[in-house]
């Protein structure tokens, strides 16, 4: 029986030795500082390759002077906005052949952020920290030991731009792009696009669809399309510019006018050959006599029957085979000029007494007759209406040589 007890109290001594043994060794002369419950270290993501990712803040290196505890002092600077988008902390405690640091706790503001036990023992590991870090400046203290010589770095990181689909397959300058995608910014403030030097409208942004208006002026061709968002590093993203773009109706010089009569279409992208553009009446197509790059020259059609008023019709066009996307409103009927015109120069006022006599003024110009009506054609080499020759009974100017 006392032989049964003796064997019995030696396992219990045997185990408590070896229970002794496997415990993790604490240091003697390394102080450790309170630490506040677990619960406030952020989760542990499995590292991704460093070429996966976008810095948002330069690389910090810490190196350990002594074997005493040590404070490491940096600041955060998070641009507008990048407060809202993916944030990762990477931190490498002794890795690339260097000493770790034997313990850690790296506070943001004062609250606890991580500490070597985030690593998960790995020398380095990704830290989310998304939501957790306003814009502006903020400050980052790191209490630290290990023997000297022992490195730690860290740097704050974010997934980039994703790009999943670029549509139409080729646009047209003025047009729209729309991207597809994900880690986009979603606010149109923090989105600059550059196409062919010139900048591109931002219309609007979600985190997965971006839709972005091409300068007018961009030159067809495959083109890098630069975007940057939120501060970060700017991405190339191909875009297809075609060659021609669908034309646009700005105006006419005349808003009424009976058929036959010739009146000039504003606008832009018309081919330069008139016979590559069509000018519809409410369907009925005119004659067009001459064409630009921005204007057209086209007689008014009729439209068939016989109609009691002018008739309010929409007026678009078709160049290089295509439609323009908006029309502008013109009334077949008593011809009447630009509502919006107003004359430049103030002429005499003739005398209404008796208009039959003539008066001398004196001026550089050539004669004219100053009741003849002005012509509507702004397309004069002077860009002033132009005036009809004098005849009897107008006011007549005599150049004079000046001194």
């Amino acid at each position: 029986m006392k032989a049964k007890v003796s064997s019995l109290l030696t396992a219990a001594l045997l185990a408590s030795l070896t229970s002794s043994a496997l415990a993790e060794p604490t240091s003697t002369n390394v102080r450790t500082p309170r630490q506040k419950p677990a619960t406030a270290e952020k989760k542990t993501v499995a590292p991704r390759a460093v070429a996966a990712m976008v810095q948002v803040t330069p690389l910090a290196t810490h190196v350990s002077r002594s074997s005493s505890a040590q404070r490491f002092k940096d600041d955060i600077a998070l641009r507008l906005n990048q407060e809202k988008i993916p944030l990762m902390l990477r931190v490498s405690n002794g890795s690339a052949g260097n000493q770790p640091f034997q313990w850690f706790r790296m506070r943001l503001n004062g609250e606890l952020l991580l500490s070597e036990k985030s690593l998960k023992g790995k020398s380095e590991a990704s830290i989310d920290v998304s939501g957790l870090i306003p814009n502006g400046s903020n400050q980052l203290i790191i209490d630290a030991a290990g023997l000297p010589g022992a490195t730690m770095t860290w740097q704050l990181i974010t997934y980039p731009m994703n790009i999943v689909s670029v549509e139409p397959a080729a646009a047209t300058p003025g047009g729209t792009v729309t991207i597809k995608g994900t880690n986009f910014a979603t606010d149109t403030n923090q989105v600059n696009v550059i196409v062919n030097g010139s900048v591109a409208d931002v219309v609007s942004t979600t985190a997965t669809t971006m839709v972005i208006k091409l300068p007018e002026t961009a030159a067809p061709g495959s083109v890098n399309m630069e975007i940057q968002a939120n501060g970060l590093p700017k991405i190339d993203v191909p875009v297809v510019i075609a060659g021609v773009a669908a034309p646009v109706v700005k105006g006419t010089n005349m808003w009424a006018a009976p058929a036959g009569t010739e009146i000039i279409i504003s606008g832009k992208f018309f081919s330069k050959n008139p016979s590559e553009n069509q000018v519809f009446f409410n369907n009925v197509p005119g004659q067009v006599t001459s064409a630009a790059a921005d204007f057209l020259k086209v007689v008014v059609p009729a439209l068939g029957g016989v109609a009691s008023k002018p008739q309010a019709v929409p007026v678009f066009v078709v160049s290089n085979g295509m439609r323009s996307a908006g029309s502008v409103s013109f009334s077949i009927g008593p011809k009447s000029v630009d509502q919006n015109y107003k004359p430049s120069a103030v002429f005499p006022q003739q005398d209404t007494q008796n208009s039959s006599s003539a008066a001398s003024v004196t001026s550089t110009g050539a004669t004219f007759n100053a009741s003849a009506s002005p012509s509507s054609d702004p397309t004069s080499e002077s860009g002033f209406p132009q005036q009809a020759q004098s005849q009897a009974g107008g006011v007549q100017i005599n150049p004079v040589d000046l001194p």
